[in-house]
Formats: C-alpha cells, sequence, structure tokens
C-alpha cells in the first residue's frame, strides 16, 4: 500500500523541482539501491537491513509511478492523440508483461536455486530484480538527447494550488463581506434621501442609478481586492480550476481498487476451496490462478485497442474516456457478481452444521474385528455417525466381537452416556483393552468437528499401538511423510489416544503420503485431497498391523477453471477503467501538474486499498457470497454516482497557444473546454 501513497512526493518533485527526467533518474537509483540492500539482507539474514531495503523500494517505486508514464505522455507532439492513447495503452501492457515474467521467474530462483543453509536462494530472487533496475537506469540515462524534457515549474506548484484554494475560499467571505457592507451603505443612502424630503419623482430616478453604482462598485472593489492582496495569475487560476474538476471526478474511484485488489485475497481464499485439477493433466495452485490476469492483460490489450475500441467508435458508442471507466467499474461489478455465483456452488459442497436442537456422535472402532454400536454393525477399523437429540441424556450400547480377532477372547459390552448441546459434534473412539487376562472395552470421548482446511488437507489419526509387539521403546514418534513435508506426532505406545487435526500441505511433495512409526518401513500408504478430511484409524497387535481410511469432509469439487470467467469480466474492465484512467489523466492536467495529476490517479489505488480493508473489518457478512454480492452493489452504486458527475464534466483541450509552447518545451497553461460526457 505504501508505493500507492508515495507517488505523490514524487511527482511534487518532478512538477516543481526536479522535473521528470532527473525525478525518474534519481529516484531509480534509490529504487535500484533498495533492491540492493534487500538481496543481501536476505542473504546475511538481516531484519533491520530488510526493512531499510523495503522502504527504499517502496519509496522508490512509488516516487517513479507517476512520472514515468507522465513523461511518457511528453514525448508526443499536438495532433498526436491516437498515438498518445496506444503509448499508455504499450506502457500498461510492458507493466504487466514484466510482472508475468516476474512470477513466472522469480519462485523459481526462490526455491530452485540453492545458495544458502536453508537450501533456498532468496539472494537471487532479489538480486536479479536489482541489476535489471541498475541496467534499466543505465539505458534510460543514455536515451537523454533522444527526449523531449519540458522544465519543472518555477516555484513550488503544490504550494501555488493550496494558496489559490484557500484565496478562492478567502475570496467568497470577502465579497459577501463587501456586499453586506455595500447594502448597508446603500440603505443609508436610502434613508438619507428620505430624510432630506426628496420628491417621488426624484426617488425614482435616483433609485436605479444608486443599484447601478452598487453593483459596480462591487464588482470593481473585489477585483481590486483580489488583484492588489492576492496577486494570483489567471492562468494559474483556470490550471487550478482544471485539476480540482478532475480530482472531483476521482472520489469515487477507489472503490473500484478495492474491488480489483481482492484478487490476491478473498479471490485466492476462494481458489483454495476449489478442485485445481484441470483436465487430469495439471494441477493448478490456488494463488497461481492470479497469474491469468496478467496473461489477460497481454491479450486484452491489443484486442481492445485495434479491434473492440474501432468497432466501438464506428459505432459511436463509448467514444469518450469517462464512459469507458463507467463501464470498466461495472464490469469489475458483473465480476463480483461471478465470484458470488462461484461461491454459491462452493457452499453446497461444505459441510454442514447438525440442525438446531440435533448433535452428532460418531463412533470409531479402533480393533481389527466387528462392533455393534445401538444395533448398528461397524467394520473393523471402520466408523458410523449417529444424529441424537440435543441437550438429553443418550446411552449407546456397544458390543465387540472380540472373538473374530483374538482366539479364546469373550466378547466385550459397554455403555456409555452422553449428552450434546445443540449442533455439537463428539467422537467416541472405542478399543479392547487387556489387563493380564481380564478384557474391557475402552471408549474415550473427544471433540470432534467438519470442516475444510484452509489450504492442502486435515488429516486426524485415531491410534492404538497398546498390543504392538515391540514394547521396547515406549516412546515412539508418529510421522506422516511425503517427498517434501513432515508431520511428526509424538506418542506413547502404553496409550490410546488421537492427534488433533493435522493441516498438511500439498503443494509441495505431491499427495502421496506415507505413515511411519519411528523410522520403520512404513505402516500404511494414502493419497489425499486438497480441501479434505480424513481420518486415520490404525491397530497394532502382536499379529498384525492395520489401518484405514475414512474421509469425513469430501475434497473440493468446484474447479477452479469457473473462477477464469470473473477473471476475463475483471480484467476487460481494468483494461477499460486503468488504461483509460492514465490517459485522461495525462489529458486533462496542466503541463505544470502533468505528473501530480498522475499521482492523484494512483492515490485512488491507495485508498482503494483502506477502504477495503476497513470494510472487511468493520462489516462481517455471514457467507462470503453476501460479501460479494455487498461489493458488486457497491461498485455498480459508485458507478452510477461517478457517471452523473461525468455528465456534467467539462472536457479540457490544449488551445493553439499551448501547442505552440509545447512545441518549444514550454510549460503551457491555455485550455479550450468541450462538454460531452
Amino acid at each position: 500500500m505504501a508505493c500507492y501513497f508515495t507517488p505523490i512526493f514524487g511527482a511534487i518533485v518532478a512538477d516543481s523541482f526536479l522535473g521528470k527526467f532527473r525525478t525518474i533518474l534519481y529516484i531509480s537509483i534509490l529504487y535500484a539501491i533498495g533492491n540492493v540492500i534487500l538481496s543481501y539482507a536476505s542473504y546475511i539474514e538481516q531484519e533491520v537491513l530488510s526493512v531499510i531495503g523495503l522502504v527504499l523500494i517502496a519509496i522508490g517505486t512509488g516516487g517513479i509511478k507517476p512520472c514515468v508514464s507522465a513523461f511518457g505522455g511528453d514525448q508526443f507532439k499536438p495532433g498526436q492523440e491516437k498515438e498518445l492513447s496506444q503509448f499508455f495503452a504499450i506502457f500498461y501492457f510492458s507493466i504487466n508483461a514484466g510482472s508475468l515474467v516476474s512470477t513466472a521467474l522469480t519462485p523459481i530462483f526462490r526455491e530452485d536455486v540453492s545458495c544458502s543453509p536453508r537450501g533456498d536462494c532468496f539472494p537471487l530472487a532479489f538480486g536479479v530484480p536489482a541489476g535489471l533496475m541498475l541496467l534499466a537506469v543505465l539505458v534510460f540515462f543514455v536515451g537523454k538527447s533522444l527526449y523531449t524534457i519540458i522544465p519543472a515549474a518555477k516555484g513550488n506548484i503544490v504550494v501555488k494550488v493550496v494558496d489559490c484554494v484557500f484565496v478562492s475560499i478567502r475570496r467568497r467571505r470577502v465579497n459577501l463581506r463587501i456586499t453586506f457592507m455595500l447594502f448597508r451603505a446603500l440603505c443609508f443612502a436610502k434613508f438619507v434621501i428620505h430624510s432630506m424630503g426628496a420628491k417621488r419623482r426624484n426617488i425614482g430616478l435616483i433609485m436605479p442609478i444608486t443599484n447601478m453604482m452598487y453593483a459596480i462598485t462591487t464588482y470593481l472593489f473585489v477585483k481590486a481586492y483580489e488583484l492588489i492582496l492576492f496577486r494570483l495569475k489567471p492562468k494559474l487560476i483556470n490550471e487550478v480550476k482544471a485539476v480540482m474538476r478532475v480530482l472531483f471526478l476521482y472520489l469515487p474511484l477507489p472503490v473500484f481498487w478495492a474491488l480489483f485488489d481482492q484478487q490476491g485475497s478473498r479471490w485466492t481464499l476462494q481458489a483454495l476451496k476449489m478442485n485445481g485439477n484441470l483436465f487430469n493433466v495439471y494441477t493448478v495452485k490456488p494463488d497461481q490462478i492470479q497469474a491469468i490476469n496478467p496473461i489477460l492483460i497481454i491479450v486484452m490489450i491489443p484486442l481492445f485497442e485495434y479491434f473492440i475500441y474501432p468497432f466501438l467508435e464506428k459505432c459511436k458508442i463509448l467514444t469518450r474516456p469517462l464512459q469507458r471507466i463507467t463501464v470498466g467499474g461495472l464490469l469489475a461489478a458483473s465480476s463480483f457478481v461471478l465470484a458470488a455465483f462461484v461461491q454459491i456452488a462452493i457452499d453446497k459442497s461444505l459441510p454442514q452444521l447438525p440442525a438446531t436442537g440435533f448433535g452428532e456422535i460418531t463412533v470409531v472402532n479402533g480393533a481389527q474385528c466387528t462392533f455393534i454400536a445401538d444395533n448398528v454393525t461397524i467394520s473393523k477399523l471402520g466408523l458410523h455417525t449417529f444424529t441424537l437429540k440435543a441437550n438429553q441424556t443418550h446411552t449407546l450400547n456397544f458390543m465387540l466381537k472380540l472373538s473374530q480377532c483374538e482366539n479364546a477372547a469373550p466378547d466385550l459390552e459397554s455403555a456409555e452416556t452422553i449428552i450434546l448441546q445443540s449442533q455439537e459434534r463428539k467422537i467416541f473412539f472405542v478399543t479392547p483393552q487387556r489387563k493380564a487376562n481380564d478384557w474391557s472395552l475402552h471408549a474415550k470421548l473427544y471433540n470432534h468437528s467438519l470442516q475444510k482446511p484452509p489450504k492442502g488437507a486435515f488429516v486426524r489419526l485415531f491410534y492404538d499401538f497398546t498390543q504392538f509387539s515391540d514394547s521396547s521403546d515406549e516412546n515412539a514418534t508418529l510421522t506422516l511423510k511425503n517427498n517434501k513435508n513432515e508431520y511428526p506426532v509424538h506418542i506413547h505406545k502404553a496409550e490410546k489416544g488421537a492427534t488433533e487435526m493435522i493441516e498438511v500441505d500439498l503443494n509441495k511433495g505431491g499427495r502421496e503420503y506415507s505413515l511411519f512409526l519411528n523410522k520403520s518401513e512404513p505402516l500404511a500408504r494414502f493419497k489425499l485431497e486438497s480441501g479434505a478430511f480424513d481420518i486415520l484409524v490404525i491397530s497394532s497387535t502382536s499379529n498384525s498391523t492395520q489401518f484405514a481410511s475414512h474421509r469425513v469432509v469430501d475434497a473440493n469439487e468446484v474447479n477452479i477453471f469457473w473462477q477464469s470467467f470473473q477473471y476475463i469480466v475483471i480484467t476487460a474492465g481494468e483494461v477499460m477503467f486503468s488504461i483509460t484512467g492514465l490517459e485522461f489523466s495525462y489529458s486533462q492536467a496542466p503541463s505544470s501538474m502533468k505528473s501530480v495529476l498522475q499521482a492523484a490517479w494512483l492515490l485512488t489505488v491507495a485508498f482503494g486499498n483502506l477502504l477495503v480493508v476497513i470494510i472487511i473489518e468493520y462489516l462481517v457478512f455471514e457467507k462470503q457470497t453476501y460479501e460479494f454480492f455487498f461489493f458488486a452493489g457497491l461498485m455498480a452504486l459508485d458507478m452510477l454516482v461517478f457517471a452523473i458527475m461525468a455528465y456534467f464534466y467539462v472536457y479540457v483541450e490544449a488551445d493553439r497557444d499551448e501547442r505552440t509552447e509545447k512545441k518549444e518545451n514550454c510549460v503551457n497553461n491555455g485550455y479550450d473546454e468541450e462538454s460531452k460526457f
């Protein structure tokens, strides 16, 4: 977020002091230094140095953002409006192409190359961008003689703008005060005339003359007050008016960015609950789906520039920048409607709570023989779920056919009482227990819940090693393991028990996991699925070790492919909204404040990020679907307000004097106005 607040400072420096070229050059060097520091800090693992590097990067990337686009716009001559429009499209294309390349290469540099004791290579991942940035600065500097460089305005333009605004406010107050004073003077004059006993016909002649003198005096006094006391240049006043009209239009725009930036948060969380398997060929990771945005940008920019926009212009539809921005915002709203419908499909596959007034008890058979619970037969190492009325005492009758797995062993019976709260879940783990030659039925109660893992899969182990033949090591370790990950659980063989839910990563090392006891051969092999919750039951006796897996929460069912439609729609909205907004900000800004207005455009991104944080923090929705619909409605309402504001906006276009001045690389201040939404 910081890199979207810092552009305003870079813009002030560019427009008021150094000019765009030198500002880009100096701040780019600062940006590259930040990358170098971050790369070095990651090598020596110095946290403070890393923060310094990140701060410099935030200042650098934010500082050059408004200057680069404005400096590029300065390279075009009057009459090249079409080429200027294409430049902003190519500029945005380049940004996303770079983003796509970095997204693809940075993880490879970080994970597939080893240059540190950790086995990764963060210094390379940060060092490559640092080297490329230094190279870019060198290329930019070498091309100086080829650029059109417009010098910075004389004096601090921000101070001038602020002064102009305050003068305008004070002028209104002065006008009112002077008008009131002259009105009182006029009333006094009327009173004097009446007091002198003037004839009525003379009063009829005097009154129009008095009123005319009042109007002329008021006008001359106010203008003199402005020129003498405030000494404002008319050109500056016109510039500030133009900027203020554009800034007023920017007020609704942060809502778009509040929606757009949720691709990396809410939409990624949605992807975590989806099936990434694409045609059994490749499994898409939840955070990889975001890469579709820069890919679509690269595809859509030429599509819009060379096909869609020319076609719309022939049809005389969406020919004005503000019209395109409005439609872009409505497309963003539509993408959240699509996201809401995808979420509805996801919610259908989520585990549901027991009905109000009821609870659930799951009985897990930890024995290698048949088990009967309330006349329901449960196979060896199996489980069954009973639904019971809440807040009532229930008795469950258990019987274990121990003779099926232990010769000459009796069948075991027991009765367990339980009281469940409304919508509560519990689990009984029932196993045989032997002391000397006496057998008994052991039932232990655990808390239980059915939920989707935030990522990967959930696993819970129920184990009984009390009859295991190897009793030399009573303390042992159960380990879930694949090619990359290990999840150890320390147990005591003399005890029966259950683990808590273990969140297992499926992105590294694959979905095939094995269960080990200490470092022996694997006790079992099994396959996990994204979004699933599996209960694993393992029982070891002197004769055998047996294992069973039960899926109590299904894997993610909705394919991640369905998210592509909402990405397509919001990316189309981004092309119409963001690229057009950059072009609009440049074309409507006075040449002395083009970087400032570009920074103001970027500032809407920062406020959008802030807005979504505030909304999510203080508006808690019962379901994610409701939140998506809320943002869609908010965006639609926001664009309605923006469309009304845009309808009354008066476009500003450079006049002939400005064109002449720009050819000579001078600052210009003249404008022609044209009003059409």
